[in-house]
């Protein structure tokens, strides 16, 4: 319990630590949110344009999606203000420069995924939150649920770049295929469900959990479905043992680099 205990603090302090970092820079701070909230609201405008010419679409309409990108924006967004370095986990396995986090008293893990933060990622979510007020969903349980679902999401999201990235450790040269895993995961998330079928629609709740973390969670949010809220924390806790597991047994092959870096 005290390990816990000591690994939260350490965890708050680390995060305050890189915000405080991110915000020194006010000007540079406040453009990269901004850019990122209105390059999401451009997104989102094909799909008010979209919804003005058919009304629905396997059976999702305009506030569905408000519901969707409420969700997946504020989810991705928590994922890479807190665990920045999941995205990038892949290139700093590649070029050897996780050897700082290896020779400190810390969870290795946790440690290199929370030692960065996208300033950008605050970006989506002020644009997620701002999705759900408009959305009109503000019973209590409502709310309840997009926080529950928002926060389930982030570990997804986590814990799936956690899984891509320790390819590296076996493929050495990952990082590419790293951003493209992430990218789609992305892109299918931000589409209604419907419109895949048979064998894209299996592979999008397994090898790509994208279902996971859009179309699921609007189905939990709009029609208050309590079982397809306790699949979701099920599969949550089934893909970050297997990325703690693939981390840690991919980090028994790492190989130290050559690089001197200096990390305050």
């Amino acid at each position: 319990m005290k390990r816990i205990k000591s690994e939260l603090r350490f965890l708050r302090n680390l995060w305050r630590m890189n915000l405080a970092s991110a915000m020194e820079y006010k000007v540079s701070f406040l453009t990269q949110v901004i850019t990122m909230f209105i390059n999401n609201a451009i997104y989102f405008v094909f799909w008010i344009i979209f919804f003005n010419n058919v009304e629905q679409i396997g059976g999702w309409g305009l506030g569905d999606m408000m519901t969707l990108f409420a969700i997946v924006t504020t989810g991705f967004g928590l994922a890479l203000t807190f665990f920045g370095n999941s995205s990038r986990l892949a290139l700093l396995i590649e070029q050897g420069q996780i050897d700082y986090y290896l020779v400190l008293p810390r969870n290795t893990m946790v440690h290199i995924l929370s030692s960065r933060t996208s300033i950008s990622a605050i970006g989506d979510i002020a644009f997620g939150v701002s999705m759900f007020i408009v959305a009109g969903n503000y019973s209590f349980y409502s709310i309840t649920l997009w926080l529950i679902c928002a926060i389930l999401v982030a570990s997804i999201a986590v814990a799936y770049m956690a899984i891509v990235g320790s390819m590296a450790f076996w493929l050495g040269r990952a990082s590419i295929l790293s951003e493209q895993a992430i990218n789609a995961l992305l892109t299918f998330s931000m589409y209604p469900s419907k419109i895949f079928e048979g064998v894209v629609r299996i592979i999008l709740l397994t090898i790509i959990p994208a279902g996971f973390i859009s179309a699921i969670p609007v189905r939990i949010i709009t029609e208050l479905d309590n079982t397809l809220l306790i699949y979701l924390v099920a599969f949550s806790f089934i893909i970050i043992t297997a990325s703690i597991f693939m981390f840690l047994r991919g980090l028994k092959r790492y190989e130290s680099g050559n690089l001197i870096n200096i990390n305050m």
